[in-house]
């Protein structure tokens, strides 16, 4: 009985492969990723190891196994294990391309898939079949999730449910599925988002109706989608009726509606007081849709912080009939602001709501200091409901990326067109002051002051052309150039750099000449540069490595180029790979760098040197030297 259990334990490990673990506590995602020709092979050669282990000994097959596993790529490397394991390439990095699935053509990245009861992935997709049983072709209208998949080599992806208790490679997600990122090609949907658009899109694809999201057969879908779910897993809330014993949607709703919750604030400059006034978004079970309150500094670090209302969703969507969402809050910048109490005071601000909760928004302006929306008639800004970019230039001026029309808006549904917006003047009337392409994914414009930090007024432009790839054009203004065009105060200016003559327009932008794929930041005199690739700014020069953050004077690098600029670096990853650079945060007296150290949380700290000395008395903000560690 003892060999028997034994062997048939290791048949079973030779058939998952290692790529499933079985617990029965809990649910959760497990990706394992393997290379193509051992994906084939593992649970066959496993298999074999196993049953080798106790009719031949143990030490000769744990041999077998290791051999096995060695020379397979080798000797067997096209080996057809049908319902053994998933075994498909990936595309190479990048965008398009060959290198894709073995079974279609197209060059959109393969995705994983979990199969909705027994059914089986259509073709074309990663899965892991062999996890369950052969059944016929998949039932029509059934539903599948997409999951993102990505690699810079050929591997495959073996997709499993485990249901391990504490299991320490489950996703961090909070909800397991689905997952999305946000910051791959497929959308919240679970369908795939093409950089290319339409080139690569399936005539034939039967579910091509549901690219327009409010229809009333892609709303039919969705409830009857939602109908088989609950039909197949159960409904969550059905212990309130006594039907199941089931707790887990009581105990998921005590959590999200427990006043233990700690409140996430923000800070928005000062009261009439002086003290520092703090904003946050709050639900509960008695306001589902929230509110938007503040508090002051030295309330909130007490126990029991007391809160003052600003708006209450719940009593806004009732008396305006619309099921409003919060979307969040673009406020008015103090150092912009001629009414901001000499730049202690935030005055107004842009709210972002939707019907439903839906991607598009309204933008609606605020004033916090009589607490109600600025009406229309009074010269407040209201963007009506679209994927709208929009924040304030200045007091008076909106940058606004909006859908005026089939040309305005990129293939992907997105501002495709920047316009300055004056208070008093109607909105299809703002003029167009940069615009993009159809194909880009989206366009968009701010301003980035950096005078409190000892640098200029940056302007900025950019076009994402994809998620990762982007062009930027800058130039540095003076405030008065930021005010509507017939502004009492928009008079004689002094020069800065970009700046034709004192009084006149700014001058022309710059691009800024570093890969699409890096992202760019300005802090005080300085441009960061974040690489997702390796970079040599100078042809005979260094090259700096994929991951690093690097700064550099941007005077000089928008002026004169890449290849006369100095450039200095405050993070690199090291060689071994286990470092690397997750963001940074501006305090008053410091640049704090986030990285992560062999899996571990490390905050650097940096200061500004003053005029390049290193001086420890220094309080960051003057001088504008070099950050220093």
């Amino acid at each position: 009985l003892d060999s028997t259990l034994r062997l048939a334990r290791h048949v079973l490990v030779g058939l998952v492969g290692c790529a499933a673990r079985v617990s029965p506590r809990r649910t959760t995602l497990r990706r394992t990723t393997m290379s193509t020709a051992s994906t084939r092979l593992l649970p066959p050669l496993l298999l074999l190891g196993g049953s080798t282990h106790r009719a031949v000994g143990f030490g000769f097959g744990v041999v077998v196994r290791g051999l096995l596993l060695f020379v397979s790529p080798l000797a067997i490397a096209r080996l057809s294990v049908p319902r053994a394991a998933a075994a498909f390439s990936f595309p190479p990095s990048g965008r398009g391309g060959g290198g894709g699935h073995p079974r279609s053509s197209s060059s959109s990245p393969p995705r994983s898939y979990i199969p909705v009861g027994n059914e089986r992935p259509p073709s074309g997709v990663l899965g892991a079949p062999f996890l369950f049983p052969p059944t016929p072709s998949p039932p029509s209208g059934r539903s599948f999730l997409f999951l993102p998949s990505s690699s810079s080599s050929s591997t495959a992806v073996a997709v499993a449910m485990s249901t391990e208790a504490g299991d320490d490679d489950a996703p961090s997600s909070s909800s397991p599925l689905p997952i999305d990122d946000d910051d791959d090609d497929d959308d919240n949907n679970g369908n795939h988002r093409d950089d290319d658009r339409d080139d690569h899109r399936d005539d034939d694809d039967p579910y091509s109706y549901l690219e327009e999201v409010e229809s009333s057969k892609s709303l039919e879908f969705a409830r009857r989608m939602n109908a088989e779910c609950l039909e197949s897993l159960g409904d969550p809330t059905a212990a309130a009726t006594g039907t199941t014993t089931t707790t887990t949607y009581d105990r998921v709703l005590a959590v999200l509606e427990s006043d233990d919750r700690i409140p996430h604030v923000r800070k928005y400059g000062n009261d009439e007081r002086g003290e520092e006034v703090l904003f946050n978004f709050w639900k509960d079970g008695k306001n589902p849709k929230g509110l938007w309150r503040r508090t002051t500094m030295s309330s909130y670090k007490t126990s029991a912080p007391k809160w003052t209302t600003v708006l209450d969703l719940d009593d806004l969507a009732s008396v305006e009939g619309t099921s409003w969402v919060w979307k969040g809050s673009t406020p008015l910048p103090r150092a912009r602001d001629p009414e901001s109490d000499g730049g202690r005071r935030v005055t107004r601000t842009l709210l972002s709501l939707s019907r439903g909760g839906a991607d598009a928004t309204i933008r609606r302006e605020f004033d916090l200091r009589r607490g109600e929306f600025v009406p229309p008639e009074e010269g407040g800004f209201v963007v009506p409901e679209a994927k709208t970019r929009a924040s304030y230039k200045s007091r008076d001026v909106l940058f606004v990326g909006s859908d005026f029309g089939p040309d305005s808006v990129t293939d992907s549904g997105y501002p495709r067109q920047v316009r300055e917006w004056t208070r008093g003047t109607a909105l299809k009337d703002a003029p167009v002051v940069f615009q993009g392409e159809k194909s880009d994914v989206s366009v968009g414009s701010y301003i980035d002051d950096q005078r409190s930090r000892g640098g200029p007024i940056y302007e900025v432009r950019y076009r994402s052309m994809t998620f990762y790839a982007s062009r930027h054009f800058v130039r540095t203004v003076e405030y008065e150039h930021l005010l509507a065009p017939d502004d009492p105060a928009r008079m004689t200016m002094g020069t800065g750099m970009g700046t034709t003559m004192a009084g006149e327009h700014p001058g022309e932008f710059a691009e800024v000449d570093v890969q699409p794929d890096a992202d760019i930041d300005f802090v005080g005199k300085w441009m960061f540069v974040a690489l997702r690739s390796d970079w040599t700014p100078r042809p005979d020069g260094k090259t700096y490595k994929s991951g690093s953050l690097l700064y550099v004077d941007a005077s000089t690098f928008l002026s004169e180029g890449k290849e006369s600029s100095e450039y200095g670096v405050l993070f690199e990853p090291s060689e071994c790979g286990r470092t690397a650079y997750q963001t940074y945060t501006l305090t008053k007296n410091y640049l704090i760098l986030s990285v992560k150290d062999n899996v571990k949380s490390k905050l650097l700290f940096y200061k500004f040197s003053d005029d390049d000395e290193e001086d420890d008395d220094d309080d960051g903000r003057e001088g504008g030297g070099r950050p220093v560690l």
